[in-house]
């Protein structure tokens, strides 16, 4: 695929950039490959056994566990398939799109607001299907694109970590 208007939706600006910026300086094709999903915790992009390893980061494994103590799989199922089917309403889809377009005014958001908190409670139950497990998104995204060739890579992730910022230089490396 190539980079147009028709396709700009698919890649981030960040990336683009990137992109652009190596291909003029390295002068040689440059692809982007996109393994993303935005409001993640960089836990969910690594293995759990290099969580397990270290007893920081150990943190992580322990507070899934705690969240996910006695789950009733049947009813998590139910659960998580109810929030798809709301997330993926056309009701909540054409306010996202609204909002996220910065098209909206101040009398558009007062009226989006409650169905923007049902979206906050409503969210992904945790457990193995959650995309903030840890491991989750290593073994279904991360893992998947490992047997391409590289000689790059850019990370930027913040979104779902601030409370544990100071494990992100342990994290990252």
């Amino acid at each position: 695929m190539q980079f147009d208007p028709e396709h700009a939706e698919f890649f981030s600006a960040v990336s683009v950039y990137f992109a652009k910026q190596l291909r003029e300086d390295l002068n040689v094709p440059v692809g982007i490959v996109g393994c993303n999903w935005g409001g993640t915790t960089a836990a969910s992009w690594l293995d759990e056994r290099l969580l397990a390893e270290d007893p920081d980061l150990n943190t992580y494994l322990l507070e899934y566990e705690e969240a996910t103590k006695g789950l009733n799989m049947r009813r998590y199922e139910k659960k998580h398939r109810e929030a798809l089917d709301f997330m993926e309403s056309s009701k909540m889809v054409k306010t996202m799109d609204h909002v996220m377009e910065g098209k909206v005014t101040k009398w558009e958001m007062i009226k989006a607001l409650p169905l923007l908190a049902t979206i906050a409670l409503k969210g992904m139950p945790m457990g193995p299907y959650n995309q903030n497990a840890p491991g989750c998104l290593y073994h279904n995204m991360l893992s998947q694109i490992t047997g391409y060739t590289c000689r790059g890579v850019i990370w930027y992730q913040c979104c779902n970590d601030e409370n544990k910022a100071l494990m992100y230089d342990k994290l990252l490396s």
